[in-house]
């Protein structure tokens, strides 16, 4: 996509892009990579979720956000960010599926003796494959089913792991922008516990390669000035 295209598909994206590329506020590449939005992903568009939430009178914002990456590349350090600088809200993949299913099922089915959801949660790395693969099962009816239960709560969901419920999630137009973080000095997840690649999917992808000043700084500097 080139930026004339950005400039009249997007303006206020184009604007921004265009702004970055002339430096002022540094080049595009140190912030993020753009990809094409996927299509049915929504950009600008009034998203109508269509996942059955009912309309309350404290409703969440309109915007709703993806964030992909592979384990330890920054996927929840972004959120917190994102939250701390916006009225967003965000929930974890992981900490839900615990919360609503996953916990009894690791220690029933997997004979895992965890005393706490702590200490599941703080142990997920030594299992991913499990917790991948029951998540799996309990969207194996609907797709999207832990994007509703996430969604009924905040407007980030993190870290989708399943490129067929990513694909799902943007056949039915459910999220206003899916955005990648990577971090090249951390290792890639293997497919077994991450299908979702962050590259083809995104967005745009957040290159997390230096400090938590520096990521926030992308955050304020880019991310907000998109999404918002």
């Amino acid at each position: 996509m080139k930026i004339q295209d950005l400039k009249r598909d997007f303006p206020k994206l184009g604007a921004l892009a265009a702004s970055l590329r002339n430096g002022e506020e540094g080049t595009m590449a140190n912030h993020f990579v753009w990809r094409d939005a996927p299509q049915g992903a929504g950009f600008w568009s009034e998203v109508n979720c269509g996942i059955g939430l009912q309309e309350k009178e404290d409703a969440l914002p309109q915007k709703r956000i993806l964030i992909l990456g592979d384990a330890r590349h920054g996927k929840d350090t972004l959120a917190d960010m994102l939250c701390d600088n916006s009225s967003l809200r965000s929930a974890g993949s992981s900490q839900t599926a615990l919360d609503v299913f996953l916990f009894d099922v690791l220690k029933n089915k997997h004979n895992l003796s965890y005393s706490s959801k702590e200490e599941a949660y703080e142990d997920r790395i030594n299992h991913r494959k499990i917790w991948y693969d029951e998540i799996c099962l309990y969207n194996s009816v609907d797709r999207l089913k832990l994007v509703k239960d996430i969604l009924k709560v905040a407007d980030i969901y993190v870290g989708l792991r399943n490129h067929l419920e990513v694909e799902s999630a943007i056949s039915e137009s459910v999220f206003d922008h899916i955005i990648g973080v990577y971090d090249y000095r951390k290792p890639r997840e293997s497919n077994e516990s991450n299908s979702a690649d962050v590259f083809k999917y995104s967005d745009f992808v957040i290159m997390n390669n230096g400090s938590l000043s520096d990521l926030e700084s992308k955050v304020i500097n880019v991310i907000l000035k998109v999404i918002i």
